[in-house]
């Protein structure tokens, strides 16, 4: 499985409520290293959530975690990091919680300890953190940490799913397709590939390219099949661009174009 930490850049996103709510001083503060790391000043963004952290602010701690991590106006310390996100988990931050098990996990910054990993993605994806969700449906479904639970991981894997997670989306088609903790079902594996295909996953483009091909789980759509495999591998999906390539030899003129026009439309909607 692989283990991904989660990265400052989007918390920007994910946190805009709460830096919205922020007021006076505090606020100034946080906006100045954060307006400074995204100019790539990360010496300034350093020394104003240095100055934050040490106040006990978990949102600076957690992006000088990152800077620590990153090696980013820093040298590279991940048992720094460690420390950093442990500091802003256990104020219940999830991020740093999510960070922290996945340190855990991997055995980076610190001794690795599956076991103490899962208790913090717990603690995060009880919160609605949709990557540890995404993550601790992983090791119960593949039993890393915990006993094997396929129902289980399903729950939690879509509750990411749910959230917007594309990986998540992706994974609970192969659930479906597969009957994997839950019943096997074409036309649902279809609608979490689609979804995934939206949210810009390469490999669900692909899958469901393939659903349309052969017509599983809906009609076969020979010309909407191509449209999912040419975006697919504009996105780089190598397998993608073999599976076009053979389909459009098979196909009239009039029905490659319309794939072309389709695969425009399509884009137009996937997310950024």
């Amino acid at each position: 499985m692989t283990i991904r930490r989660y990265f400052l850049l989007t918390l920007a996103v994910l946190s805009g409520a709460a830096f919205a709510l922020a007021t006076g001083p505090a606020r100034a503060d946080f906006a100045s290293g954060w307006n400074a790391y995204q100019k790539g000043d990360f010496a300034t963004a350093l020394a104003e959530w240095t100055t934050r952290a040490d106040q006990g602010d978990p949102k600076s701690q957690f992006n000088l975690g990152v800077l620590y991590d990153e090696g980013k106006g820093v040298a590279q310390d991940r048992r720094k990091a460690f420390a950093l996100w442990e500091k802003a988990a256990n104020q219940g931050y999830a991020p740093a919680q999510h960070n922290l098990g996945n340190l855990l996990l991997a055995g980076e910054g610190t001794s690795q300890d599956v076991v103490r990993a899962v208790s913090w993605l717990e603690k995060s994806a009880a919160q609605g953190f949709d990557r540890s969700q995404y993550t601790l449906g992983k090791l119960y479904a593949e039993g890393v940490g915990v006993a094997k639970d396929p129902a289980k991981a399903f729950a939690l894997i879509k509750a990411a799913g749910d959230r917007g997670d594309a990986r998540a989306q992706y994974n609970i088609g192969k659930m479906y397709r597969d009957g994997v903790g839950v019943e096997k079902d074409a036309t649902e594996s279809l609608k979490w590939f689609e979804r995934a295909a939206l949210s810009g996953h390469s490999g669900a483009q692909a899958r469901l390219a393939m659903r349309y091909s052969r017509g599983e789980g809906t009609a076969r759509d020979p010309t909407r099949a191509l449209a999912w495999l040419n975006i697919a591998a504009a996105a780089g999906n190598g397998d993608a661009v073999t599976a076009g390539k053979k389909l459009s030899s098979n196909l009239t003129p009039e029905q490659v174009e319309a794939a072309n026009k389709l695969a425009a439309q399509i884009k137009a909607e996937i997310k950024k």
